[in-house]
């Protein structure tokens, strides 16, 4: 039995004070944030995962004459569907289809017909995925603050190190603290053996699998379990390493994690890698035009925009070529283009392929992203459907040179009564230096089909 995760309040103050960064997105001109991931936060992101749905039968009028063709082929049997395969309804045409679904991992090409089998974010062992991740990179004549998210009793770091500190310098920034403390129990989970016993453990913040115990299932078991899931601690914390970069090259930066009771519960060991460009993007362009933040390139779709302006991120050209291109020790693994298109309830036409939603309106309707895969120097259209109201606060991304314009907070609004239909140009690619994937999304415009 796994018991529920608890979002304590050190896990909300680190959702609300840090993004999960690409590199180079900052907090100040010199100074940014980032938090040490786990390994499968960074193996597999939602989009890294496909789900394919295939029509295998339909449509019929009547649903019973899809059950009764789905147990002909053998996709259900004793009232039961074969796993894989389900039930599905056009709403728009009132038309039921069987149809199989399958999910498949982009990255290593898994496919299940369970999204948690090619997902590694549902481990609950004590393997790799559930480790800090090995390097990370941070910006030559920067500092960076490195947020380490601590759990199940952890509560601090000690013995902050680097390895070389003419190339980086480490210490425990205390300003930045955040810790939520608790006499609950952490996260724990359970296995049951041969013998009818019931072996209990968690995972502490550095990977390692705890074991609590192994327990009898009459009242003098459940007493003990009782007595040592009372000895455990789920206390949290967030605390802060400042690294500054020197100068190019890499050093190793350790530290040791303890827990609220004192005691040394692991020791953490990742590689630095200090760069002067730490973009994983060396081109993206679309019709010619750069997507990139250097606003004071000339070619860039948003050369000489002001941060009063409105219509940022319009494109003039409605069809071109789109071009992307990595940085060095950076791998480009896959390109998608999604436009919206308009439905009026929040599901899917059906097709065999790959999906993403979102829950934008048109008119009162919901409308939908489609996503396609496309090749860099591949031809690429815009979508045309419009929605309304796309207004929000923004900051800017200050990867560049020095000639890179840095953009203050402040309100963009591209959209003006629905003038203008969003494309979503996702890329996800792979750090061969952290040995992690990220994907990164740039958002076109170009005006809406009336």
């Amino acid at each position: 039995m796994r018991k529920l995760a608890r979002i304590g309040a050190t896990a909300l103050a680190l959702a609300l004070s840090i993004t999960i960064m690409t590199p180079g997105t900052a907090m100040a001109a010199t100074e940014t944030k980032e938090k040490l991931a786990r390994n499968y936060e960074n193996r597999d992101y939602n989009s890294l995962i496909e789900e394919n749905r295939k029509n295998v039968l339909g449509p019929f009028d009547d649903v019973f004459d899809a059950y009764d063709a789905a147990k002909a082929k053998g996709y259900r049997k004793n009232g039961d569907w074969i796993e894989g395969y389900s039930l599905y309804e056009d709403r728009t045409t009132k038309k039921i289809y069987v149809v199989y679904t399958t999910y498949t991992n982009t990255v290593t090409g898994q496919t299940s017909t369970k999204s948690s089998e090619v997902n590694t974010r549902f481990s609950s062992e004590s393997d790799e995925s559930n480790r800090f991740q090995s390097a990370i990179r941070i910006k030559k004549g920067e500092i960076t603050y490195l947020a380490i998210p601590l759990h199940s009793g952890d509560f601090t770091i000690k013995k902050v190190k680097s390895s070389k500190k003419s190339i980086v310098s480490a210490k425990l920034y205390k300003k930045m603290s955040s810790e939520y403390t608790t006499q609950d129990r952490p996260n724990y989970f359970s296995r049951t053996n041969p013998d009818g016993t019931c072996s209990y453990f968690y995972v502490n913040s550095v990977g390692d699998k705890i074991v609590i115990g192994t327990f009898t299932n009459d009242d003098a078991g459940k007493a003990k379990l009782k007595a040592a899931l009372d000895a455990t601690n789920g206390s949290e914390a967030v605390r802060y390493i400042r690294l500054e970069g020197k100068k190019e090259g890499k050093a190793n930066l350790t530290f040791k994690v303890y827990n609220i009771a004192g005691q040394e519960t692991g020791k953490v060991k990742l590689t630095v890698h200090v760069q002067d460009d730490v973009s994983p993007f060396k081109a993206v362009t679309f019709a010619g035009k750069s997507l990139l933040t250097d606003y004071s390139n000339p070619n860039n779709i948003n050369y000489k925009k002001k941060d009063t302006d409105t219509l940022w991120d319009v494109s003039s050209a409605k069809k071109g070529k789109l071009v992307v291109k990595a940085n060095k020790n950076y791998k480009i693994t896959k390109i998608e283009v999604g436009t919206l298109y308009k439905e009026t309830k929040n599901y899917e036409k059906p097709y065999s392929g790959s999906y993403t939603t979102t829950d934008h309106k048109v008119d009162g309707k919901t409308v939908f992203f489609k996503y396609k895969t496309v090749k860099s120097g591949k031809k690429i259209s815009l979508g045309t459907t419009p929605y309304y109201g796309d207004s929000g606060n923004y900051s800017g991304d200050f990867s560049g040179d020095k000639s890179t314009k840095t953009s203050k907070n402040g309100t963009r609004k591209t959209n003006v009564n629905g003038l203008y239909a969003p494309t979503d140009i996702r890329i996800t690619y792979y750090d061969k230096l952290t040995q992690t994937y990220a994907v990164e999304s740039f958002r076109i415009y170009c005006k809406a089909k009336k």
